[in-house]
């Protein structure tokens, strides 16, 4: 992933799981959707689909009531080794709405836009 200072695309949809003070903090950083362990209950339930949302975040506390949903998460599923579980989860979910995916060819040449015509002068 490349951290860019202006979105290239749609903003992303970020489910994150948590409760109390830090759901209070990611629901004004702009996450999606944010919850405890009712959030956990409809997804097992399926009342709210995986299609809905597009990367998964959940607090410390929380993933011990989030590893059930593996099954039903798979490539979504928040992971440390990802750092998709943490207590930061201001700064992650700011930090996840500005990166941009890039692929290399099998020739190695890297593929990515920066800009669009349409932003402004000061921005490109």
């Amino acid at each position: 992933m490349v951290l860019l200072p202006h979105p290239m695309k749609k903003r992303k949809k970020i489910l994150v799981f948590a409760e109390d003070d830090l759901a209070l903090e990611a629901k004004e950083a702009g996450a999606f959707i944010v919850g405890g362990k009712d959030l956990v209950d409809q997804i097992q339930s399926k009342q709210i689909q995986i299609k809905s949302f597009d990367l998964c975040l959940s607090s410390e506390s929380m993933y011990d009531l989030v590893k059930p949903l593996q099954q039903h998460l798979r490539a979504k599923m928040p992971h440390r080794r990802r750092g998709t579980v943490t207590d930061g989860l201001v700064e992650k979910v700011h930090q996840l709405r500005r990166e941009q995916e890039y692929k290399v060819d099998k020739e190695g040449n890297l593929n990515v836009a920066i800009g669009k015509l349409s932003f402004p002068d000061e921005v490109l």
